[in-house]
């Protein structure tokens, strides 16, 4: 997960360093994408909300290791935009 996670920074930064000069039609792209990306967001969340409703005794191990899993969920679909890009692994893919 370091990896990805070093990656996907790397990724941002460049897409800061590089949006003043995307064109109409790579910046489009590239919102659709981040669109898709955020309501998959949504819908791991929502899905680990009512999974993590009542922490008690082995529910709290359970429910905890939802929540790891969600967070690394997160961060794949954070990646996804950038599927592709140099450095892309498919194991990334969500």
């Amino acid at each position: 997960m370091n990896a990805l996670v070093a990656w996907l920074r790397a990724q941002l930064d460049e897409c800061e360093r590089e949006a003043p000069e995307l064109g109409t039609h790579a910046m489009e792209q590239w919102i659709l994408a981040d669109v898709v990306a955020k309501r998959a967001i949504l819908d791991e969340a929502e899905a680990v909300c009512e999974e993590v409703r009542s922490p008690s005794g082995a529910e709290h191990y359970v429910n905890a290791r939802a929540r790891q899993f969600a967070y690394e969920q997160v961060i794949k679909l954070l990646a996804q935009p950038f599927a592709g890009q140099d450095g892309w692994r498919e194991a990334w893919r969500v």
